[in-house]
């Protein structure tokens, strides 16, 4: 209920009720990633025309930022462009109401920037940091305390031959 009235003031134009949606979808992930559900919910939901200053918001605090976002909202689009077309083939009557759509969709396409290079992709952020770059930096971090730790008990051989090396240069 509570989304469906978000959705209903993000028709209205409300910049905070996106924002606010923004902020479900953010503490609501789904199997350690974006809740697509609620991203096509926002997706359908965007009104016909934006202003530009919604536009920015959108654009600068959500798509922009984080890659797995930029990826749910073009998997959203896909959905509605294909509903869109099988409605189309259904009837010949809804073509203002397709064309307003169309817009609006391209309006969003528009906003998502696209990677310009490989060394782009790899620098990409995530609203939900994928499980592969997690467990990642889990293993790093077990090294890096195991390595500690033998720091800590004497066990670091570069100790004991700086030591001797010491010694050496006292004879």
């Amino acid at each position: 209920v509570f989304v469906s009235q978000l959705c209903h003031c993000i028709q209205q134009g409300r910049k905070t009720a996106i924002r606010t949606l923004f902020g479900v979808i953010a503490a609501s992930p789904q199997n350690h990633a974006v809740n697509q559900q609620l991203v096509h919910l926002w997706v359908k939901s965007i009104p016909n025309h934006m202003d530009k200053a919604i536009q920015n918001m959108v654009q600068g605090e959500f798509l922009q930022p984080h890659t797995d976002v930029q990826y749910s909202v073009l998997v959203s689009i896909t959905k509605l462009a294909a509903q869109q077309q099988h409605q189309s083939e259904a009837s010949t009557h809804i073509a203002e109401e397709m064309e307003n759509n169309a817009e609006r969709l391209f309006q969003l396409l528009l906003m998502i920037p696209i990677p310009k290079s490989l060394e782009e992709m790899e620098q990409s952020k995530y609203l939900f940091e994928p499980l592969t770059q997690v467990n990642d930096e889990d293993e790093s971090d077990d090294e890096s305390s195991v390595a500690k730790s033998n720091h800590s008990n004497g066990d670091n051989d570069q100790d004991s031959s700086d030591d001797a090396s010491t010694s050496d240069d006292d004879q």
